[in-house]
């Protein structure tokens, strides 16, 4: 996991050999920087046997009201269209979603307690509205995603009536969002309606229509850069160029391509896509998985299943977002594989001091 960290990295530092605004990336460059924090830390965590899941927990468990109280304050008291936390809407929506996965993924164990349970369900909730007053659509991507990764991970263990009422409780809520007049609607209204204008070719300069021509222009700089790509952070550099020349019908220069896919195969090339895919999402779930002794779900412990649920949602958050490009997200995206990974080797009592290491099952 830690060899993904550094392969990732350092074939971004090579990019920079073909990069012309070398500012922009180095900038880019400092912020990817952070994934090498991790390495000295998550040593001296394994070396000590400490775990961070029982803090991180709590946080988040106080972080869902706190959202919602923002984004409420935002949204009634300042009118905002969409609550932005301290920073950006799709930073914010895209944190209370990570943080309702985190708590998702603590509801499939028995609790010490029957209130710590109802506290989880209620701070989720609240993560979960503030994420729709945010109006960050990509996140939202990530929860249905998210309740089928549980759902198939403890599909022999948890309890037929708790996973019959997750899929009811699911299908209801996203039955009364779509009749009903709220924020998430319109948001996904606007969505069809800019997929339409975009295949009509009236109207291509919206937000999803942005993306889609940003989007298009990456594979096409890729193709001229197939390898190492045109350099870390020259891609809204890269774009300014195609804008002067005429030769694209997007009107705005981005600072990146909303996706980290995309982006990094333009500024990167194909090694450095292979080198995010596998060093930043698939060699860290391997290491998970390797951890449930011979396949068994009930080995399954609370760090091992909100790891995964972390991964996933940073993988799905990236089809719409370049968070590579945002401290907040990428400094989450450390920490969260810190507390997770760390956690997951510390001893049972340590590893899984807020939960019970089994998954809720039917009563005898």
């Amino acid at each position: 996991m830690l060899l993904g960290m550094l392969t990732f990295f350092a074939v971004c530092a090579l990019s920079l050999a073909n990069a012309e605004d070398l500012k922009n990336g180095f900038s880019r460059l400092e912020k990817v920087a952070r994934l090498l924090a991790l390495i000295p830390i998550y040593l001296t965590l394994r070396q000590l046997n400490v775990s961070l899941v029982r803090p991180f927990f709590w946080g988040c468990l106080w972080a869902g009201p706190w959202m919602l109280a923002v984004s409420l304050y935002q949204a009634v008291i300042e009118t905002a269209p969409r609550s932005a936390g301290a920073y950006h809407p799709i930073v914010f929506g895209d944190q209370a979603v990570l943080i309702a996965g985190v708590l998702g993924a603590s509801l499939c164990f028995s609790p010490r307690s029957r209130m710590l349970w109802v506290l989880t369900l209620l701070s989720l909730g609240s993560a979960l509205i503030a994420s729709g007053l945010s109006g960050s659509r990509g996140g939202w991507l990530a929860l249905p995603i998210l309740v089928a990764l549980y759902l198939w991970f403890f599909r022999s263990s948890l309890a037929h009536r708790v996973r019959v009422l997750v899929l009811a409780v699911f299908f209801v809520t996203a039955a009364g969002v779509m009749v009903s007049h709220n924020p998430v609607r319109e948001r996904i209204t606007h969505a069809y309606e800019d997929i339409v204008n975009y295949r009509s070719g009236d109207k291509v300069n919206t937000s999803l229509g942005s993306r889609f021509l940003l989007w298009d222009l990456a594979i096409d700089i890729w193709k001229e850069h197939p390898l190492m790509g045109t350099g870390l952070g020259d891609y809204s550099h890269d774009i300014d160029q195609i804008i002067d020349a005429g030769e694209t019908r997007l009107n705005t220069v981005w600072p990146h391509a909303h996706s980290i896919y995309f982006e990094l195969l333009a500024t990167t090339g194909l090694v450095g896509l292979l080198a995010l895919v596998g060093g930043l999402f698939v060699v860290p779930s391997a290491v998970y998985f390797r951890k449930i002794q011979a396949g068994k779900m009930s080995a399954v412990t609370f760090p091992m299943a909100a790891g995964l649920g972390c991964l996933l949602s940073f993988a799905v958050f990236g089809l719409s977002e370049a968070w590579t490009a945002r401290s907040p997200l990428l400094t989450s995206y450390v920490v969260c594989l810190l507390v997770f990974s760390s956690g997951m080797y510390a001893g049972p009592d340590m590893s899984n001091n807020v939960f019970d290491s089994e998954p809720m099952k039917e009563p005898a």
